[in-house]
């Protein structure tokens, strides 16, 4: 029978006044109380899709929208008052209202960076221009150099091989172009601890090359390294001479063995 049928739930007038009232859709601009706009697409009361914001800072952005944040690829810049003009900081990808993904950032001092981001830091494979003319490609991490990378002085000179947090450590290679030599080794927060160093083969188009070519490598006080040699060995023999190996370990050779006795008895 009609009037057993169950009616239909009506919805209080309060929540189709907050449906009414939600922004969906292309505003031509939306002003914020404390300064600023923003125009664009909105979707159930949130900025989502395409649109543009202003704010009372002088920063801009342009771009995609979601979930009422930058979410994709936009531009941002900031306007400066003394050039009466935009600035260009920013334009690549945004993650939740970040800078995150790929993209190329300007600094205010000049030097410009492109290549991956996260959580608005540097951070991947990325290239940066810095202001007072040096270069480095390589890896980031958390807005420092971090794993391999090649950095290039404003001078030429050129260091290749390990970062960490922002400093040489591990295995490199320094060309420094101005004298004409390569040194490779191993540092430590940007100090060599051990390295050898060779002529380039452009050495005498260098800048200011060396006088003489680099002299060979070789042992000043042989006596007192077969000294320290043997002290090393019989300690080792203290400690470990039930080893069956130990007997291959090390043998000096005749002369050692004359330079070690002449030590042992002046």
């Amino acid at each position: 029978m009609p009037f057993l049928h169950k009616s239909k739930k009506r919805e209080p007038w309060f929540v189709k006044a907050q449906k009414i009232s939600l922004r969906t859709g292309l505003r031509h601009a939306i002003f914020y109380p404390g300064g600023g706009y923003y125009k664009g697409d909105w979707l159930d009361g949130e900025r989502s899709g395409k649109g543009k914001e202003l704010l009372k800072n002088g920063r801009q952005y342009e771009g995609d929208w979601a979930w009422d944040r930058k979410h994709g690829f936009g531009i941002q810049s900031k306007y400066v008052a003394k050039d009466r003009r935009f600035r260009l900081v920013y334009i690549g990808d945004h993650f939740c209202g970040k800078m995150e993904g790929f993209g190329r950032r300007h600094y205010a001092n000049g030097t410009v960076y492109e290549g991956e981001l996260e959580n608005n830091k540097r951070h991947g494979f990325g290239r940066c221009w810095y202001a007072d003319k040096s270069y480095y490609e390589g890896q980031w991490a958390h807005d420092k150099h971090q794993g391999f990378g090649m950095f290039v002085q404003a001078n030429g000179n050129r260091y290749e091989g390990e970062w960490r947090r922002g400093e040489k450590d591990g295995w490199g290679i320094f060309y420094h172009l101005d004298s004409g030599q390569q040194q490779e080794g191993y540092w430590l927060k940007n100090n060599c601890l051990t390295s050898f160093i060779k002529d380039i083969p452009y050495r005498q188009s260098a800048v200011d090359p060396t006088p003489y070519p680099i002299p060979r490598v070789e042992i000043q006080r042989e006596a007192l390294c077969v000294q320290y040699l043997n002290q090393a060995y019989a300690m080792f023999l203290k400690y470990n001479g039930g080893c069956e190996m130990h007997k291959f370990c090390y043998k000096m050779t005749p002369s050692q063995e004359k330079l070690s006795s002449q030590i042992e008895n002046p």
